[in-house]
């Protein structure tokens, strides 16, 4: 194996909107000089993967305090909001965040910003001022390995047959033996967040499961969706000012018609705060009209239902 290159130690930047309530898919890519960047997969993306997955939550913890922390699984990672609505100073302590995967293995994780040649260091924790809030991205620290000339990364859950055998692929130098992604189906995974409040630790476990795996016939609707719900993200972070408590959330539907135009907008699952459901549709209405399907996606119209979850600010 080749040495690293001197400027091999590159930092992993913070994705766009890693917070928001709802599926977002971040995709780990290769760079040069060692740089492991995530980005927001939206749409227009040339090679697709062959499957994609679909995460739901299990179980979500009790947050009765001040410290109010939100996990969105990806398919290469975990986005990860840390709001401290408190009047004391607050620490994630990154070194005592892990993901647990499907099969009980339990796997460091890294956050944006660290130097991938230094992924298994101390991680210095990372100060929250009274009422403010981060934004960041997580990653297993073992899912990042150097291959023969460049890093080298592993989705959570294998992306393709290739990948799934270690039959080729960007994968096959350091990852291999994969099962394949049907077997995932219903399996269970978890994410613990530490956040330290003025010498008390807080534990926040967070459980999921894969509720859907789907192949490359499903990838173009699935692209239309994320930008969907990153549109209706996008415009819920704007909302302010509402008389709302930290736990509100309400899930509304809508359907989407082959030209963008969107109609049917309905609270699919009511949080009995009326003023949030009225925020809720009126942020689809606020979207509308939505791009037109392109040829690939044959239905002449899709319901969607999407979770918001909207802070009082």
């Amino acid at each position: 194996m080749p040495n690293h290159p001197s400027d091999s130690s590159g930092n992993l930047p913070c994705c766009s909107h890693p917070g928001e309530t709802g599926q977002v898919a971040l995709t780990a890519t290769k760079a040069r000089c060692g740089l492991l960047v995530l980005v927001l997969t939206l749409s227009g993306c040339a090679d697709f993967p062959k499957y994609h997955y679909r995460f739901q939550p299990v179980a979500t913890p009790d947050q009765t305090d001040q410290i109010l922390v939100s996990v969105t699984p990806t398919e290469q990672g975990f986005a990860v909001v840390v709001d401290n609505q408190s009047d004391k100073t607050a620490e994630v302590i990154w070194d005592r965040c892990a993901y647990v995967d499907t099969e009980g293995l339990s796997h460091r994780l890294v956050h944006s910003g660290i130097q991938l040649l230094a992924k298994e260091q101390p991680q210095s924790p990372t100060t929250l001022a009274p009422h403010s809030r981060i934004e960041d991205s997580l990653f297993p620290s073992d899912y990042v390995k150097w291959g023969y000339s460049d890093w080298e990364t592993r989705p959570l859950f294998p992306t393709d047959t290739n990948t799934a055998m270690g039959l080729g692929g960007t994968y096959l130098l350091s990852f291999s033996g994969m099962a394949h992604p049907e077997s995932y189906r219903d399996k269970e995974f978890s994410v613990l967040v530490t956040v330290d409040e003025g010498g008390k630790s807080l534990e926040r476990v967070f459980r999921f499961k894969v509720a859907e795996v789907f192949g490359e016939a499903q990838a173009e609707e699935y692209r239309y969706f994320q930008e969907v719900r990153q549109r209706v993200m996008q415009r819920a972070a704007q909302s302010q000012g509402l008389h709302v408590t930290p736990n509100d959330a309400v899930t509304v539907s809508f359907t989407v018609k082959r030209n963008g135009e969107v109609s049917n907008i309905a609270i699919a699952e009511s949080s009995g705060n009326t003023v949030l459901e009225q925020e809720a549709m009126k942020i689809i209405r606020d979207v509308a009209p939505l791009p037109p399907f392109s040829k690939s996606i044959k239905a002449s119209q899709r319901k969607l239902v999407i979770p918001l979850s909207i802070n009082s600010n």
